[in-house]
């Protein structure tokens, strides 16, 4: 400074009193150094009273371009001075007035406004002695700040900008002096912790203690972090307020400048928690939904990767999360439902299309199931031409039960579409069996009219007609026993009964069949026998008559031979044939209803292919077996028939069997029901003609009644031996004539003739007051032995 100055008194010589020794050149080359000073300045003399000297920096600022020595001119018009409070400063109050009447400015600003502009200035001057030490001029610089007053504005308005928008984010400062602890915070920051600005002692504890006392040091333990290791912390926590109320605070920080102090901001998120809050309980909600759901339910990320599943999947499968995350359900998925799985899961994935797909899962016990897939995209918000997929979201329903359900039902249509088949087929050959004895009856019924017959012929022609009529009505009882079997209503006694006698008089029968056929038949014990047995003596003469019957049936030399056991409460038959035996692939059909071994058996040996299902159905209702034991093709079969069958109290055993056939008699029924006065109800005339002749022909006298109401009225009108009762007739049917005769102590007997021959209309027409039954067709034998029985017994 006192360099300058020494030099600015030099100056002064040279401008105002030039020394002899200076030359005009040394004068004029000094002036040209302070003039192009870059620094705006003044030189002011006392005594003068005036600015001696302007440089070139000063006389731009101010707006006038003169030699640098004014003394002869007025620079005042051409500037402006302003105070910092804008208000303009008089001739008599610049800074050069102020100077020259002894006062000091040290750093006043002030706003310059000339010609060339608006400056904002600082001015500072320094007096400068003379030659002798006395004060007699003055150096005045001018610094211009203008944009150094810029940059401050410009701060200014971006800290305004800024607290406005720290106010509308509602955005909490705070700033810590870790060495002294002297905390600065915000006034939105005490807004959110409740403290008041009056209140607030400048400490952190201060703040600290309104954090939640659950939350508290877990705050503290953050920041102590951030600190130790230098790195930004966030936290989340709730703030008790003084008035009670309970806020949630999101806080971040950290260590600045040379980590002596930590600083950071805050931010009220309550209304944000409050919402997270009733996203998670709906979140929950909807996963408690899903898990209480039946399906499986899984999410799949655009790529296809699966990064959930509700808990019904995890207790399907037994694994948990990680196992199946990405792709891992894969291998839970039956390995040959894999490829096609696969395949157009990823054809969903390339074409956003809903997905569908059944396919096998493996449950957690190894057992694999049906189940079937659906899965749709949900998108992410976005204008239609730029959605892209936000995720996939699926289900899996277990269809096993109904996938097995679908498979029976087809195979129930298969069966039945069979069994139609076979129905149909079965009534072919129906049509034929039927027609053929039909046939036979109609046409020998047609001849044995004609004139001059001898007895010969018509004995034989009558032989013809009696062994079709036999033959057609096995082929309606085979019916009826199928229809029974079929509906689940076969009735099976379990009444103590003969053996022997069973066993002797159906072998008796098979003599003579087989005598007929020209092949020998016999049957023989293989064990001792029981005298008596409880067992169904119809059913199991049945199965006899179907077994031996097919086996003379279709041997047509050689022998059948009956073998008969006892072991163990079971009665074993074995029948053993020579005849054309069965082939493997004929076995496959030979208890199919409906069905023979082969065409050529319909066409050479005639039946309708029930008899074998028959036999099964009847020896398995009685608690046994029917089986092929053993055949070879042309050489023979040996079947086996086994029912239960238990021994009476009273059983001896018996090993005496061995059975000599004799064919049986025809019973001589003429004259043995002669004095006997019989009623027939019957509607039919047919019928009415031939039980008449039957009758008649034994020796009764017949009258007729054609319905029940008839029939009644001559039954209590006249006495009769025996009534025979037609059971359907119209105006009165016979159930209900028999009843009223009931009513009336009406005591003969009366016998039901019915055409139903079902066991259970047996029991109908006893139950309803009928002493005994008679199904039609009414054989000849049996009606007259009936009566006969009645006759005898006076019952």
């Amino acid at each position: 400074m006192f360099a300058i100055l020494r030099l600015f008194k030099k100056i002064k010589s040279f401008l105002i009193s030039p020394l002899p020794d200076a030359s005009e050149a040394n004068r004029r080359w000094l002036i040209k150094i302070l003039d192009i000073l870059p620094k705006p300045f003044f030189l002011l003399d006392f005594k003068a009273n005036k600015v001696f000297f302007t440089n070139k920096a000063a006389r731009h600022m101010m707006g006038f371009e003169y030699e640098s020595n004014p003394a002869s001119r007025t620079y005042l018009k051409s500037f402006s001075l302003f105070d910092v409070q804008g208000n303009l400063v008089l001739p008599e109050n610049l800074p050069t007035a102020r100077i020259l009447r002894g006062e000091k400015t040290a750093g006043e600003e002030f706003l310059l406004v000339s010609k060339a502009g608006r400056f904002n200035i600082k001015v500072f001057s320094e007096d400068i002695p003379s030659m002798y030490g006395q004060e007699d001029s003055a150096l005045i610089f001018l610094q211009d700040i203008t944009t150094l007053k810029k940059t401050e504005n410009d701060l200014r308005h971006v800290q305004t900008d800024l607290n406005e928008a720290v106010e509308i984010a509602q955005v909490g400062f705070w700033n810590v002096d870790l060495q002294t602890n002297k905390t600065s915070i915000s006034h939105q920051l005490m807004n959110q912790f409740g403290v008041r600005p009056e209140e607030f002692d400048g400490k952190l504890d201060q703040i600290h203690a309104n954090i939640h006392d659950e939350d508290r040091q877990r705050v503290t333990d953050a920041i102590n972090k951030s600190i130790q290791e230098g790195l930004p912390y966030r936290i989340e926590y709730r703030v008790v307020r003084p008035d009670g109320d309970t806020r949630w605070i999101e806080a971040k920080g950290g260590t600045i400048s040379d980590s002596n102090r930590f600083a950071g901001t805050t931010l009220d998120i309550t209304e944000k928690m409050k919402v997270r809050r009733a996203l998670e309980a709906k979140e929950k909600d909807l996963r408690l939904l899903a898990d209480s759901m039946p399906q499986i339910v899984w999410r799949a990320t655009p790529a296809g990767e699966l990064d959930y599943f509700n808990q019904i999947w995890f207790d399907y499968c037994g694994a948990n999360f990680e196992a199946n995350e990405g792709s891992g359900w894969i291998q839970f998925v039956h390995a040959d439902d894999l490829p096609l799985t696969i395949e157009r899961w990823k054809k969903s994935l390339e074409t956003n299309q809903a997905y569908e797909n059944e396919f096998r899962l493996r449950h957690h016990s190894g057992e694999y199931r049906w189940h079937v897939a659906r899965a749709r995209t949900i998108y992410a918000e976005a204008p239609l031409s730029q959605r892209k997929v936000k995720n996939w979201y699926g289900t899996n329903t277990d269809i096993h039960d109904q996938k097995l359900l679908a498979e029976k039902l087809e195979e129930s249509r298969l069966a039945a579409e069979r069994a139609n088949l076979a129905k149909s087929q079965f009534l072919a050959n129906m049509s034929h069996e039927i027609r053929t004895p039909l046939g036979a009856i109609m046409g020998f019924s047609e001849l044995i009219k004609e004139n001059g017959l001898g007895r010969v012929e018509r004995e034989e022609y009558i032989s013809v007609i009696e062994r079709n009529s036999s033959q057609l009505l096995r082929i309606i009882d085979d019916i009826l026993d199928l229809s029974k079997v079929e509906a689940g209503m076969m009735l099976i006694e379990n009444i103590e009964f003969s053996l022997p006698e069973a066993l002797t008089d159906f072998s008796s029968l098979m003599g003579f069949k087989a005598r007929e056929k020209g092949i020998r038949f016999s049957s023989k014990a293989n064990t001792v026998l029981p005298s008596t047995i409880f067992s169904d003596p119809t059913r199991l003469r049945q199965i006899l008559m179907n077994v031996v019957g097919n086996a003379i049936k279709f041997t047509d030399q050689g022998f059948v031979e009956l073998r008969v056991g006892f072991k163990d409460d079971y009665l074993e038959f074995e029948v053993q044939d020579t005849g054309r035996g069965i082939s493997p692939d004929q076995e496959k059909n030979l208890f199919q209803p409906f069905t023979q071994a082969d065409a050529s058996t319909t066409r050479k040996y005639g039946g309708t292919g029930l008899g074998l299902v028959l036999t099964r159905s009847l020896a398995e209702a009685l608690g046994g077996e029917f089986i092929l034991k053993q055949s070879e093709l042309g050489l023979g079969s040996i079947f086996l028939v086994r029912i239960k069958a238990t021994a009476t109290a009273s059983s001896k055993p018996y090993s005496g069997m061995g059975f000599e056939s004799e064919p049986s008699r025809t019973m001589e029924t003429h004259g043995q029901l002669a004095g006997l006065r019989l009623l027939l109800v019957e509607d039919s005339p047919d019928n009415q003609a031939l039980i008449s002749i039957y009758l008649n022909r034994a020796g009764a006298h017949v009258e007729i009644a054609s319905d029940g109401e008839q029939g009644l009225k001559m039954a209590m009108s006249s006495s009769y031996d025996v009534i025979l009762m037609d059971v359907q007739m119209p105006i009165m049917d016979g159930i209900t004539a028999v009843k009223k005769l009931r009513e009336k102590n009406y005591l003969k007997p009366i016998i039901a003739l019915t055409a139903h021959a079902m066991k259970e209309e047996r029991i109908r027409c006893l139950q309803a007051g009928f002493s005994d039954f008679l199904s039609k067709p009414v054989n000849r034998e049996d009606l007259v032995n009936m009566i006969l029985n009645f006759k005898r017994t006076g019952k």
